[in-house]
Order: C-alpha cells, then sequence, then structure tokens
C-alpha cells in the first residue's frame, strides 16, 4: 500500500465499494469509481480554502463522502456524534469556530464576520482529524491527528490483519470512534468492500444484512461481543466468515476463550487488539494462536510501535512481571491535545505516548494490562471520563461522587441533594444515559447520606467503593 489510502479511490477500478440501504429496503452499491465520482461532486460545496470542517457522523454514505472529500482537499475535520446534543455542538461552536458544519450531506458555511473574537488562526499543516478524548460530556478536549498518523497506523494494521481486496466488512462501531474508523481506513485501502449500517446487533435486520452481504469480518468491543454471544455467536455457522476483531476495553477472559475456540473451530480466527485514540487507533495485537494459552493478554506492539515500561521514578523495568505504566512510541503517536481554535495552529507532537494504563510483560514478551492510573472506563468502547461526569454532575447542583469499572458506571448521589433538585432515581437514570449516550443497563444511581471523605476533605473513592459492593 503505497498510495495514501484516502486519495485517488478510483485506482480500484469498478470493485464494489461501499453498499448502503435505501429507505425503501434496497441495497445500493457504489464502486470505487463511482465513490471517487462522487467524492469528486461532493468536494464543490467545500470551502475554496483550507478550512476547519465539523462532520456530523453516522454510518452512511453521506458521511464518508464528506470525510473523504475533506480529506482530499486536505481540510482538517471535527467528527462529532449525529446523537451530540444541541448544546454540545454549541459549545464545539464556540471552542473550536468551524468554517463548515456539515451533516446529512450539507454544507453550512459559517460566517464569524460578526463575531467580535478573533478567530482567524491558522492550521497546522499536518493536522487531519480531531477526535473526542473522552466520549462523554462535550468536553471541547480533543486528540489531534495528522495525516502521517492516519496512514502510519493504516499500514502497520494492514501488516498484521489478513484484510484483503475481496473482503467485506460491515460498520458495527461509531464513524467518529477511532477503532470504527480505523476499520473504514483499512478497508479502503485495500480496495475491499464496506456495509455501511447504523444496525445494533440485537436487530434481526443486522443479521439478515450480514448474510445477504456475505460479510466476512466483525469488529467489535467487550460490549458487542457479550451481545453477540448471548445471541449465540459461537453456535452459528457463518461459512463467509473469515476473521474477527475485538478492541475497545478488555473482555473478560473466559469471553476472550470462548471466542477464540469459536474462532478455531470455525477456521475464523480471532484477533484481541488494544490502543487508545491518542495512538490513532492501535497500538498491540494477540496472534490468534495464543490466545487460547493467554485469554488476558494485549500481545506484542503492531509493526512499527515500540513498548517500554516505566516505574513511579520514571525508570525503565527490564524485567518480567514487574508492573509500571505502559509507554508506548510510534508514528501513529498523536500531535497533541487540543481544547480551542486557536490551540490548532501549531503543535508539538510528543516522542512517546504515556497510556495510563499499568502494565507487565511475560517471559515471551507478551503485555498484560493490569489497571489504570487516571479515572477513567470504557463502555461500549466510549472511553468515559470519571471526574468529567462528576463535575457534570455537580454543574446540576447534585452532590455527587462517580466510579466505575469497563461497562458499569456508578453513581452516588446524597439524598439531600436529590430532593432539592426534586429528581428520582429514574430522572436521574434518563438524564445520565442521555448525556452519555450509552444504555440505561450499564449505569446505577445509589442515594446515600453523605459521601465518604478522607481526613483531608477529599472524596474517599476506596471507601465509596466499599459502601456500593
Amino acid at each position: 500500500m503505497s498510495a495514501l489510502f484516502y486519495q485517488n479511490l478510483s485506482r480500484f477500478g469498478k470493485a464494489p465499494a461501499v453498499s448502503c440501504r435505501l429507505s425503501s429496503g434496497s441495497l445500493s452499491n457504489l464502486s470505487y469509481e463511482a465513490l471517487q465520482q462522487t467524492v469528486d461532486a461532493f468536494k464543490s460545496t467545500l470551502p475554496s480554502v483550507r478550512s476547519l470542517c465539523a462532520i456530523e457522523c453516522q454510518n452512511d454514505l453521506s458521511t464518508l463522502v464528506a470525510y473523504l472529500a475533506c480529506l482530499q482537499l486536505n481540510h482538517p475535520v471535527l467528527l462529532l456524534d449525529k446523537q451530540t446534543s444541541e448544546q454540545q455542538k454549541e459549545g464545539i461552536k464556540t471552542a473550536y469556530f468551524p468554517d463548515a458544519f456539515i451533516n446529512d450531506g450539507v454544507v453550512h458555511h459559517i460566517d464569524y464576520s460578526n463575531n467580535k473574537k478573533d478567530i482567524k488562526h491558522t492550521l497546522d499543516d499536518r493536522l487531519a482529524v480531531l477526535l473526542s478524548t473522552s466520549g462523554s460530556t462535550g468536553s471541547p478536549k480533543q486528540v489531534a491527528l495528522s495525516y502521517d498518523n492516519l496512514q502510519q497506523n493504516c499500514l502497520s494494521i494492514c501488516e498484521y490483519l489478513p484484510i484483503k481486496s475481496d473482503d467485506v466488512v460491515i460498520t458495527m462501531l461509531p464513524f467518529n470512534y477511532s477503532y470504527g474508523l480505523s476499520i473504514i481506513h483499512t478497508h479502503l485501502s485495500q480496495g475491499a468492500k464496506i456495509v455501511m449500517s447504523d444496525y445494533s446487533v440485537i436487530d434481526k435486520a443486522f443479521w439478515a444484512l450480514l448474510e445477504e452481504e456475505q460479510v466476512t469480518t466483525l469488529s467489535g468491543v467487550p460490549y458487542t461481543y457479550e451481545m453477540l454471544i448471548r445471541l449465540g455467536l459461537v453456535k452459528k455457522e457463518l461459512p463467509f466468515l473469515r476473521y474477527f476483531t475485538q478492541a475497545g476495553g478488555k473482555l473478560a477472559e473466559k469471553r476472550v476463550s470462548l471466542l477464540a475456540e469459536f474462532g478455531e473451530t470455525s477456521h475464523s480466527p480471532f484477533y484481541v487488539m488494544y490502543g487508545q485514540t491518542e495512538a490513532t487507533a492501535r497500538m498491540a495485537y494477540v496472534e490468534p494462536s495464543i490466545l487460547l494459552n493467554k485469554p488476558g493478554t494485549i500481545g506484542k506492539p503492531i509493526p512499527g510501535g515500540d513498548f517500554a515500561l516505566v516505574n513511579e521514578s520514571g525508570e525503565a523495568i527490564v524485567e518480567p512481571h514487574q508492573v509500571g505504566e505502559l509507554v508506548y512510541r510510534g508514528k501513529n503517536v498523536m500531535l497533541g491535545y487540543a481544547t480551542s481554535r486557536r490551540e490548532l495552529a501549531e503543535f508539538n507532537a510528543p516522542e512517546y505516548l504515556k497510556t495510563g494504563d499499568l502494565a507487565y510483560f511475560d517471559e515471551d514478551g507478551d503485555f498484560f494490562i493490569t489497571g489504570r492510573l487516571k479515572r477513567f472506563i470504557k463502555v461500549f468502547g466510549k472511553r468515559i471520563a470519571l471526574d468529567e461526569v462528576e463535575s457534570w454532575l455537580k454543574n446540576q447542583t447534585l452532590d455527587a461522587a462517580v466510579i466505575g469499572t469497563d461497562n458499569k458506571l456508578q453513581v452516588a448521589v446524597t439524598v439531600d441533594s436529590m430532593n432539592k433538585t426534586l429528581l428520582d432515581k429514574a430522572m436521574l437514570l434518563k438524564q445520565v444515559t442521555d448525556e452519555l449516550s450509552i444504555h440505561h443497563s450499564i449505569v446505577k444511581i445509589f442515594q446515600v447520606e453523605s459521601l465518604p471523605k478522607t481526613p483531608n476533605g477529599k472524596l474517599d473513592y476506596k471507601a465509596l467503593e466499599q459502601q456500593l459492593s
């Protein structure tokens, strides 16, 4: 793959590129030639000079076309979930002043001439994509990725995943999520077919589409596979499935073993991967052949990447089975963070990424995650910063504390503050799940008389965890 994955899509000719379900119920198919023609037509609606474009994303053709047109014209893009609230969108606009806002294939050019703020800031030449760091409370903090980050991570992934030109992949993850986005990148790079779908795996329409399109690869986060296992994935016969992948958080080891066994018996290998948005998408993968013996490992670094462990003193750990913070180096490490338009002018790219994860490696050089340094969890593959959720609750005049593990968010709120805001548990549950765009089954609301505090007056999270267990 020498060409940039997003340029000159017509190089794959009449090979099928994209399939999507129309409102009529029929499937629409575009070849790579037709996809490039559609992208070219869309370019004429975009700004004539390099500009920051915000795209409301969903898994459909219009989002894909807008995204590719921006990449080809060198317009940096800020990707937002279609379900982002109006309040959150306004917060993003206030922080970043996008020159164009794109939704449902329509470009809305924004004129700031009457705005007193100086927003005429330059954009770093390397800047390609801005992705949310938390996916939670609409925080303006974004990860800034370069064109080279996107390309290099695409190259690395294609080295270890057996993606072929006749593959068919279905979108099972949000377009604006780094893992979901990388799946689109890698399959475009190989001239494979992408089935754009927003169906949940619990929808009959998803399974009908899977059969109709003869999908060769599935990609999901832990919650996806929990649902797929409940739906009997490991008992199904899917002769067209060549391999399947998981990332976006730690899947329970017994589930990894179950899926690895299914992959072995069905001759469709199961790949477990590890990554962060700050590293574009992926940093490590596990060879399917070792999963049955090591269901808890994240494996080894991707091609072109490198791991190191450091202790609390910042010294390198060189002996196996010693826990330290996992540090990653590679060309897929981000340009940096941004919280406003002004900060997009120039980035001082870090030499390495401190992941915030605690890990160790074994005698074979395989890495294992043991915990996290920072307070964040992953839900549905979406990273949620617990401190941000807590701050949001306090902004609602609630005396609250938040703890959790992957796929479980626990919110403790004092009875007194609940009474003052005239909320009950059901009302607060709806507010939290709506704000975070996650399923209500993941969130548990607790009413407590008071929140435990340490002697110095800070919230005692360990005591709270015991109290709520």
